[in-house]
């Protein structure tokens, strides 16, 4: 199988759903060790889907981690022992919120985000430009819900630092905890403590 043929299959699996070159590229050196990122962002570079969500991309100069608007959140897709879990935070009062997924599918990450939007109200969304984000049914919804979804692409610290370091500490303390089986409970548990000791550093 060529390295093209290898992207390609990687990137239209629906089980796998990679969009960003990183993701991509890491998954595709696990099967083809002689695969280099240059490879993988022509390939990409050359999807005309891809092109057309980068097209849509809402970017504006000077955008910065805060925002005057108390329902702001930033969202990602973790992962625990290959366990996909949802997490998002407030940027404004630190609120976290984690959900354990059965699997990372298009369909099972809509119901996800269909359920935080029932406990917490969302105005601005940001995210990575995964495609559990970007897909046509998750854009519908967030248009549905007349919210402003911006996206970056993964690893971008200056629009996405706030659920990076969350995602950092929930794994820090799943770590510490040894947890032999991981739960909604156990993560609830290690969210409540997160968000304890982040009004302790308010105080």
């Amino acid at each position: 199988m060529s390295s093209q043929e290898l992207l390609k299959k990687l990137y239209y699996d629906p089980k796998t759903v990679f969009i960003g070159t990183q993701a991509l590229y890491q998954k595709a050196k696990e099967l083809d060790p002689k695969i280099t990122i240059k490879i993988v962002k022509e390939w990409y570079a050359n999807q005309t889907d891809i092109q057309r969500f980068q097209d849509q991309k809402k970017r504006f100069d000077g955008f910065k981690i805060a925002s005057h608007n108390p329902n702001s959140w930033q969202m990602d897709l973790a992962f625990w022992e290959k366990r996909p879990i949802l997490t998002a935070i407030n940027i404004n009062s630190r609120l976290g919120y984690a959900k354990l997924l059965s699997n990372k599918t298009a369909a099972t990450v809509l119901a996800a985000l269909k359920a935080f939007v029932l406990l917490h109200t969302v105005d601005i969304l940001t995210s990575d430009n995964g495609s559990e984000f970007m897909n046509s049914q998750a854009q519908q919804f967030f248009q549905s819900k007349n919210m402003d979804h911006y996206n970056n692409e993964p690893g971008d610290h200056g629009t996405m630092g706030k659920i990076e370091r969350f995602n950092r500490t929930l794994k820090q303390r799943l770590t510490k905890m040894s947890p032999k089986r991981i739960t909604q409970k156990l993560i609830s548990d290690v969210i409540e403590t997160i968000i304890a000791r982040s009004i302790d550093l308010l105080k």
